[in-house]
């Protein structure tokens, strides 16, 4: 029985797109979904799962409604332009929409984020979209042109490799996810913004172009904008041999960070904080319950320099970016995927403790004779003591723990930037 000549990529886009987006958010773990520019990246993940599948249908549907050598009634003059205009923005909406309806929930989850991270978060949601626009619009011209079998078989290896391609270097044309570390504090370079941009436009007037235009006698069936998607299939590969940089952090990296006084039951007033980004504000509970728990512990065992502040770092912060104070009253953390992971990820007291503890920010690491093995020593002794400090109910052996906290702090504070 011959089908009727419906156009079947567009609902087939919206289920897709749908499924993929499902299994994002259930099996993504979902470590995104504070973070502006982490949650528009990572949400195009579900792209990589239906691209190809989109680009197969699309050409499918190009085969039988739209033939280069055949008249349908999708392809007779006057109305095959805006036929084919349709469709294409009609699966590009359909296919995006879940991704689009994902953000919408998430942005009123988000903290405020540095302009810098939130135009590039525009730029990547921007991108997305366009990226669902080339795989359809690669596949209804490549099915138009090859026909049913070479079309769809086309459509589906020219997808795969195109998104092959795009894990190949640091700044991808496409955007296809591919990203689960935090992203707090970063934003796009221009050359990552630059590519993407020319990449995907130009990517787009190709596969226009190639649609919308007619045959060019020298080349028989084949257009120039057919030669012109080759080129940028291979300009594509080429790209990631650049080896443009994806991220760099933005102009402030304090901005956005919210301080707030422990609680009287804990310390008293007055004499201790705790700072968190705002992207990050889901978390403060956590991060402040350990952290009290830690402050309570060395008040008990007689602690005397303990900080009186912590303060979440970026992944991309140095010992430059660290908050001013005297030495030894701040102390840091950043976090993790497997903190940010909301299926099972929870701050602890024992990782805050580990975090705190670490000379990650000590400006030595980054001299030309780093420190001796009496710094990280002392980052182990500090780390044990608290574990004691908080577990332990003798008296005796908190207040031991207590003091060999203290010793061991006074060493990792002379580290320039450790502890400032």
């Amino acid at each position: 029985m011959k089908l009727p000549l419906i156009a079947i990529t567009p609902l087939v886009a919206l289920i897709v797109a749908t499924v993929g987006q499902v299994i994002n958010l259930k099996v993504g773990a979902q470590p995104w979904s504070c973070e502006v520019l982490l949650s528009s990246t990572w949400v195009w993940t579900a792209t990589y799962l239906s691209g190809p599948v989109l680009t197969t249908v699309a050409a499918w549907d190009g085969a039988r409604l739209f033939p280069r050598s055949g008249s349908t009634v999708w392809n007779r003059p006057g109305v095959r332009t805006g036929l084919i205009l349709r469709w294409w923005l009609g699966s590009t909406l359909l296919a995006a929409s879940p991704a689009l309806m994902t953000l919408a929930w998430m942005a009123a989850r988000f903290g405020y984020a540095h302009p810098e991270a939130v135009a590039s978060a525009l730029i990547t949601l921007l991108a997305g979209v366009a990226t669902l626009a080339g795989f359809l619009g690669a596949g209804l011209a490549l099915g138009a042109l090859l026909g049913t079998v070479y079309g769809t078989l086309a459509g589906f290896a020219t997808s795969l490799a195109a998104q092959m391609v795009s894990y190949l270097g640091t700044a991808p044309i496409l955007m296809v996810g591919g990203v689960s570390d935090s992203l707090l504090g970063l934003r796009l370079t221009w050359g990552a913004a630059a590519l993407q941009t020319v990449g995907l436009l130009t990517l787009l007037a190709a596969i226009a172009h190639s649609l919308f235009t007619r045959s060019n006698p020298r080349f028989g069936p084949v257009r120039v904008a057919d030669l012109g998607l080759m080129a940028w299939l291979v300009a594509a590969l080429i790209a990631p041999q650049l080896e443009v940089p994806r991220f760099v952090n933005v102009s402030d990296l304090s901005d956005g960070v919210s301080c707030g006084e422990l609680t009287a039951d804990t310390r008293p007033a007055g004499q201790g904080e705790v700072c968190m980004h705002l992207q990050h504000q889901r978390l403060a509970p956590q991060v402040t319950e350990a952290w009290s728990t830690l402050s309570l512990a060395a008040m008990e065992a007689g602690v005397t320099n303990f900080p009186s502040r912590l303060y979440e770092l970026p992944p991309g912060a140095g010992p430059d970016d660290l908050p001013e104070g005297p030495p030894g009253s701040t102390a840091t953390f950043t976090m993790t995927s497997d903190q940010l992971d909301t299926l099972s990820g929870r701050v602890t007291t024992a990782w805050l403790a580990s975090t705190i503890t670490s000379p990650t920010w000590c400006r030595g690491l980054w001299a030309e004779e780093p420190p001796g093995d009496e710094l990280y020593e002392a980052s182990t002794q500090a780390t044990d003591a608290l574990e004691v400090m908080v577990t332990s109910t003798d008296a005796r052996r908190k207040a031991d723990a207590g003091a060999q906290f203290e010793k061991a702090w006074d060493t990792l504070k002379t580290c320039p930037g450790m502890g400032r």
